[in-house]
């Protein structure tokens, strides 16, 4: 991608698709907005990582793709290593005692690339949404922001490697909630 081309902003998740991402049946999306994990974070989480007395969800991998192969890495930015809390709704939603990875296709194995990108497209079309994963990242981010989350706590839980990443986002979020807010 060549440098200096203007960046645009993700728009966020509307309220309908935050809709449909609560009455989904396929844990994924709902994972992704309620952890605000990586798609390569989240797709390497195992239940071993979750601490359920501590409500702790240890972010410590990705999902990594060598052409269409799956293979485990380190997360993004050594501040992707974390953890993130187990939110309630959450955790009444993951399957307990339960071993390996949470997301595997049906043979039991890591999503190959080309797998979870059709089955988040099929996830898309079956609920006629374009959400993207990344836009349920920084939905969690609004909801850490609307929470009074300071942005320091926030870098830490979204594993931002600078603080000015999640600054930018908390002004975008501000920025379009007063947009909203004027609308109306």
């Amino acid at each position: 991608i060549p440098k200096g081309l203007p960046k645009k902003k993700r728009e966020l998740p509307t309220e309908d698709e935050l809709k449909i991402v609560e009455e989904s049946e396929w844990l994924f999306p709902f994972f992704l907005l309620y952890t605000g994990c990586r798609r390569g974070e989240a797709l390497a989480v195992t239940y071993e990582d979750i601490d359920w007395d501590n409500k702790v969800i240890h972010i410590n991998k990705a999902v990594g793709y060598d052409g269409n192969e799956p293979y485990i890495k380190s997360t993004k930015t050594e501040a992707g290593c974390r953890d993130v809390i187990l939110l309630d709704k959450l955790a009444e939603r993951i399957p307990k005692n339960k071993h390996g990875l949470i997301f595997t296709n049906t043979l039991g194995k890591m999503y190959h690339d080309s797998n979870i990108q059709r089955k988040w497209k099929q996830w898309q079309r079956n609920n006629n949404t374009e959400v993207t994963a990344h836009q349920l990242r920084h939905a969690y981010a609004t909801i850490l922001f609307e929470a009074g989350v300071n942005v320091k706590d926030a870098q830490t839980l979204l594993g931002h490697s600078t603080i000015a990443v999640t600054q930018d986002i908390y002004t975008h979020i501000s920025n379009s909630r007063r947009e909203e807010t004027t609308k109306t």
